[in-house]
C-alpha cells in the first residue's frame, strides 16, 4: 500500500476537512495489509487518524482512512442514527435499554464500533455498496437519505457525491477537496512524508 496512494485517495480526510475515504490497493497478501495498516496507524494515529481494511476482493482491498472522532461525531447525529436504523444498524436500540445506557456512558463510542462492524459484515456479503456508507465518509445525512430514496437519480449535483440537499455547500466542500488533494500531492512530490501532511485535530 503505497503513500501516494494514500494521498491522493484520502488527502482530504488527512487534512481533516473529511470524515473518512475509501481507498482500493492491490495486495498480494493479506499479511502484507495487514503490516501496512500497523505500520500506517501506528504514524497516523497521534494526528486522530486510523486505518481499516473493509472487504478483501480477489486482487484489491478495501482500505478505509478515517477520523474515529469525527466519525463518532457524524454516526450520533440523529438523522444519522434514523438512516442507519433503517438500513438495519440494529445496535442501541429502545428494546435494549441497558445498551443503551452503556452506549451513552461511554460516549457513544460502543455504538460507532457496532456501526462499523455491521458495515464491514454489510460490506463482505454482498456484491453491492451499502448506500448508507455515504455516513461512514462525511456525506450530509440528507444526500445519503435522498440517494437512498431516488435510487441514485434526480440529485441537484453530481461531485464526490450525489446532492440532494444544498448544491452550493456541497460545491464549495468538493473544490476543498481537489484543491487540498493537490496540494498534497504536490507536497509530497516534494519530499513531505505522509505523517508530516497529516493534520492532528
Amino acid at each position: 500500500m503505497s503513500d501516494d496512494l494514500i494521498l491522493e485517495h484520502g488527502a482530504p480526510t488527512l487534512a481533516g476537512l473529511k470524515t473518512g475515504n475509501l481507498i482500493s490497493c492491490p495486495y498480494q497478501s493479506r499479511e502484507e495489509v495487514l503490516s501496512d495498516v500497523r505500520r500506517l496507524n501506528g504514524l497516523l494515529r497521534d494526528k486522530g487518524l486510523c486505518m481499516l481494511p473493509l472487504k478483501y476482493m480477489s486482487r484489491r482491498v478495501l482500505i478505509y482512512l478515517y477520523r474515529p472522532q469525527m466519525l463518532l461525531e457524524d454516526l450520533s447525529k440523529p438523522s444519522s442514527r434514523r438512516i442507519l436504523e433503517k438500513c438495519g444498524y440494529q445496535t442501541a436500540s429502545g428494546k435494549e435499554e441497558k445498551r443503551r445506557l452503556l452506549v451513552e456512558q461511554k460516549g457513544n463510542r460502543a455504538y460507532r464500533a457496532d456501526c462499523l462492524r455491521i458495515l464491514v459484515q454489510k460490506l463482505q456479503n454482498s456484491e453491492d455498496f451499502p448506500h448508507e456508507i455515504g455516513l461512514f465518509l462525511g456525506y450530509p445525512p440528507e444526500d445519503v437519505l435522498g440517494f437512498i430514496e431516488n435510487h441514485g437519480e434526480n440529485s441537484k449535483l453530481t461531485g464526490v457525491w450525489k446532492v440532494y440537499g444544498d448544491p452550493e455547500a456541497s460545491r464549495i466542500r468538493f473544490e476543498q477537496f481537489r484543491t487540498c488533494t493537490r496540494i498534497y500531492c504536490k507536497a509530497f512530490r516534494r519530499g513531505v512524508p505522509l505523517a508530516k501532511l497529516a493534520v492532528a485535530r
